[in-house]
């Protein structure tokens, strides 16, 4: 009875797929942290097709960030109803647009400080600084495991 469902993603090394190497919880997540660079796992989010005829598809003037916009419009702006999952709904190899180095990082940030924008999130560069000590903690925490 909800519009759309996430959960958590685990990374896994590219050459050996049952080493995970990262693991992505959305449990602590919630729409007020999109301000500070937060969003649900994207990976494992899955939303009914009439909220995309409601309220719009990705939009592909972003590099790497339209996922985020679409979360912050769906999630935040029209408050489409979700439902979190506490396990991991996708495994995925590590990698990707915005991971690959300084400049993917700078142009992610940049395009979620638009996104936020946007939609009508204030947001800066040093209130989403904040969320690289969390995701430090992502990596640590499976090495202990």
């Amino acid at each position: 009875d909800v519009d759309s469902v996430y959960g958590d993603v685990k990374f896994v090394s590219p050459n050996d797929l049952n080493k995970v190497t990262r693991y992505y919880s959305s449990s602590k997540w919630n729409p007020e942290k999109f301000a500070y660079g937060y969003m649900p796992a994207h990976p494992s989010f899955f939303v009914k097709n009439e909220c995309y005829k409601k309220y719009g598809n990705f939009k592909t003037d972003y590099e790497i960030s339209s996922d985020y916009e679409l979360l912050i419009r769906f999630l935040y702006v029209n408050k489409i109803s979700y439902h979190y999952i506490q396990e991991p709904l996708v495994t995925m190899r590590m990698g990707g647009a915005s991971t690959q180095g300084l400049k993917s990082i700078y142009i992610l940030n940049k395009e979620i400080i638009r996104a936020c924008k946007e939609n009508g999130i204030t947001t800066s560069f040093p209130k989403l600084s904040m969320k690289f000590f969390d995701k430090a903690s992502e990596f640590i925490n499976v090495k202990q495991s």
